[in-house]
């Protein structure tokens, strides 16, 4: 039994500290596809961000606001893409 908790608790430790490295890269990464002005990379970094966010085991169910309103920030910057028509 002991074997089986002590996994459990380093596969959410392995994957917290993923999360945390992933987290910490994702203002960088939105900001330089925001330069760039890729908005859909800005848009894939984060919604890969949302993903990862969402598969942590200790996720509370909220967004982090910081980064959600960052990422709208950068978004509302971003020219609009043309249309056809």
């Amino acid at each position: 039994m002991t074997g089986r908790v002590l996994a459990r608790l380093a596969r959410a430790v392995a994957a917290l500290a993923a999360l945390v490295v992933l987290v910490a890269g994702v203002p960088a990464g939105l900001r330089a596809h925001a330069a760039r002005t890729d908005r859909a990379a800005l848009k894939a970094e984060y919604h890969a961000y949302l993903q990862a966010e969402q598969a942590d085991p200790l996720w509370d169910g909220e967004t982090d606001r910081d980064l959600e309103q960052l990422y709208l920030d950068l978004l509302h910057r971003q020219p609009q893409p043309a249309t056809t028509g």
